[in-house]
This record gives C-alpha cells, sequence and structure tokens, in this order.
C-alpha cells in the first residue's frame, strides 16, 4: 500500500481527537458491537448521518469507514460527514488504513493491518493519544500489535467473506488462542451473521466487527441491535 504522509503540520491536530479520546478508550474497553461501513451503506440505506444514528440505536460502540478504491479529496468529505455523525451520537470514529485522514477529520483512531505502517509510523502522524487497530490472524501478528501499542485487535476472517474475498482465514482455535494471549479488546470478524453468531458466543467471544450483515439487511438498526442483545447476554 502506499500510504501518503499527513499534509496538515502535527502541531495542528483537531481538538477533537485530544477532546473525546478518554470518554473513547473507556466506552471501546466495553464494547460488543464495531460497524464496517463504506460508500455502499449510502446507496443502500441513505445519508451516513442517519445510518450512523441506527447503528448507534443498535448498540454499535465503534464504526470504522473503510475504502480501498476512492480518492483522497472524495475520502476526506466522506470522513467528515461519518466523524460528524460519530462524533453527535457517542460513537467511537476509526479510519481504515489512512491515518492522515484520521488526523485531517479529527477521528478518534486509525486502523491498520499487518502489512501496512508500522504502528510506531503510525503513532508518529495520529499522536500517542489516538487509538490504534491492529488485524491479525495468528498470534504472532497479534503479541506483536500489542507490544507495539495496539488498543485493540481485530481478528479474522473466522467465516468466508464477501467484504475482503483474499482474506486470510483464522480458525475456531486460533481465535480462542488469541483472545486467551492478549489483554486488550478482541473483535472477531469476517462473514459473522446472525445465523453463525451464536457459534461465536460458544467459543467465548464477546466482541464483533460486521459489515455485510448490515449492509444487506433490511433494517440495520433491528440487525445491529440483535447482535448487542446476544453478545452482551440481555
Amino acid at each position: 500500500m502506499q500510504w501518503n504522509s499527513c499534509s496538515c503540520p502535527l502541531t495542528a491536530r483537531p481538538e477533537r481527537i485530544f477532546k473525546l479520546i478518554k470518554g473513547a478508550r473507556e466506552k471501546l474497553l466495553n464494547a460488543r458491537l464495531y460497524a464496517i461501513i463504506g460508500h455502499e451503506f449510502e446507496q443502500r440505506h441513505g445519508k451516513f448521518e442517519d445510518i450512523v444514528g441506527k447503528l448507534a440505536n443498535g448498540g454499535v460502540s465503534v464504526i470504522q469507514l473503510r475504502e480501498k478504491r476512492m480518492a483522497k479529496s472524495k475520502l476526506l468529505d466522506e470522513a467528515k460527514r461519518v466523524g460528524r455523525a460519530c462524533e453527535a451520537h457517542g460513537v467511537i470514529f476509526i479510519v481504515n488504513d489512512y491515518p492522515d485522514v484520521a488526523i485531517q477529520v479529527g477521528a478518534d483512531g486509525v486502523h491498520i493491518g499487518s502489512e501496512d505502517m508500522p504502528i510506531n509510523s503510525v503513532k508518529k502522524i495520529v499522536g500517542n493519544s489516538a487509538i490504534i487497530g491492529f488485524s491479525a490472524t495468528n498470534i504472532e501478528e497479534a503479541l506483536e500489535g500489542e507490544k507495539n501499542g495496539a488498543d485493540y485487535l481485530g481478528v479474522g476472517a473466522i467465516f468466508p467473506t464477501s467484504t475482503k474475498r483474499d482474506a486470510k482465514m483464522v480458525s475456531e482455535l486460533m481465535l480462542q488462542k488469541i483472545m486467551r494471549a492478549v489483554t486488550i479488546p478482541v473483535f472477531a470478524l469476517g462473514g459473522i451473521n446472525v445465523g453463525n453468531l451464536a457459534r461465536l458466543i460458544e467459543l467465548g467471544v464477546q466482541r464483533v466487527a460486521i459489515s455485510s450483515a448490515l449492509l444487506y439487511s433490511d433494517d440495520i438498526e433491528k440487525t445491529a441491535r440483535f447482535f448487542y442483545k446476544r453478545l452482551s447476554g440481555s
């Protein structure tokens, strides 16, 4: 991946990334449900402002904006809109892959993979107070992420997923080993839907990140609430 450095001075970070970060970290520790969204959500479910509100009402605590093939100017505009909506509803806002975008729009943090920019380099852009998410597919990556300062892990794909067709699969046993090996929050992800959620709960999973299950839902608030209630045991 080609990374672009932040065009704004590092001393000119938006206030929001500092003002709300304490609350965001506390919310992260208690989070059960994490939503990954992109422009296709607006095509199916209306404006981001409404989408974020419905997800928040359904129990989503963290929203990640993930766009792999979008011009930077368009991504910045989209990220600003999602960020404003997340702030209005008290939801943690994470930008996937682009720390420069995260800092320019005042996101709460950024999510990166094991093959992306090193966590230490990301921290030089977004600062030590920003939330850093890290993707892991095995114990070595998970421990490395935690050691280098990741605040949470995304582990998967647990099931085949249409969102990322080339995703490396992670076995149920590996997922359990990772959850036992680290002390930071672990969100299982990849192909998770209303039909296989119960199996994950049987394995001891307490947190999941979902995308397609929401995208193709007729009622995203109702679907989110289904996940939240079962993950929280309510």
